[in-house]
């Protein structure tokens, strides 16, 4: 028989892997009663996003995509790049990016430099999950585990089990160099222009432009701010068309009507929120 796999909260013992995408399927179980109801989202867990060896615990918006070797050396590259060049997990704040609802009201510049600021991270984090289902694969293929039928997570694991993690990182970096530079080659939506993914030329993370100490959570504010300056310098010289006017009006109508819903609504929310985790745990 074969024994549970758990993790957290959850039996996982029903997940898959397809050999020949490298997706996780199939199904998992609560093991304690209720534990769904405090996912973000309904992955309860999946791979490590660089070496495909590891089952790591999800299901939150903060949940870290790298087992604890391969984040110290993702961490390790973003520190002397001074920016996120590899994303480590779904949330735009666990990388340095985000605004201030009061600094947003005050000058809505910022907003669309944090837009920017945020879809470039949702670039780099398609990427990433491209590259999670490309080392399973990988690692697929050098276990022999091959065929068109779903291999059972606790197969896996135990085949690949002694993987290289640092050879994971390493694949992990030439891929995403060779995948930058097909990249770059894309004209851009906005400006029609070659992109430069990453600083360089060929979308590499391995190299850095140059040397700069790492951006702070404050610093990548004032790198948006700085951006919103630009932003708006450009749209000052650009006549204000009705459009844009009322497009403005109705944006500012829209936030002024929903503070005060936000400011009564929130604590009611959060208390709830505490309410519902104090009967779990009395449970």
């Amino acid at each position: 028989m074969n024994s549970s796999l758990v993790v957290g909260e959850f039996d996982v013992s029903g997940l898959t892997i397809d050999p020949r995408t490298g997706k996780v399927g199939g199904n998992w179980i609560e093991v304690i009663q209720g534990a769904s109801k405090s996912l973000d989202h309904q992955t309860v867990a999946e791979l490590c996003r660089c070496c495909g060896t590891e089952l790591l615990r999800s299901g939150s918006k903060w949940s870290v995509w790298f087992c604890k070797e391969c984040k110290s050396r993702v961490d390790s590259l973003n520190r002397s790049a001074g920016a996120c060049v590899v994303p480590i997990g779904r949330h735009t704040l666990m990388h340095g990016v985000g605004v201030r609802g009061g600094d947003a009201l005050r000058d809505p510049a910022l907003v669309t430099a944090f837009l920017a600021a945020a879809n470039d991270v949702v670039r780099k984090q398609n990427r990433v999950s491209e590259w999670a289902a490309e080392i399973v694969t990988r690692n697929c293929v050098s276990c022999a585990l091959t065929g068109d039928e779903p291999i059972p997570m606790s197969t896996y694991l135990e085949a690949v089990a002694f993987q290289s993690r640092k050879a994971a990182f390493d694949a992990m970096c030439e891929w995403w160099k060779i995948s930058g530079r097909a990249d770059a080659t894309k004209p851009s939506a906005e400006s029609g222009a070659s992109r430069i993914p990453n600083g360089s030329p060929d979308g590499t993370p391995t190299v850095p432009v140059r040397a700069r100490p790492p951006l702070s959570p404050s610093g990548v504010i004032h790198s948006i701010r700085a951006r919103a300056r630009r932003s708006s310098a450009e749209n000052r010289s650009r006549p204000v068309s009705l459009s844009d006017f009322l497009g403005e009006c109705v944006t500012w109508v829209f936030i002024i009507l929903n503070i005060p819903a936000m400011i009564v609504y929130f604590p009611i929310w959060w208390l709830i929120q505490k309410a519902s985790v104090s009967l779990r745990r009395n449970r």
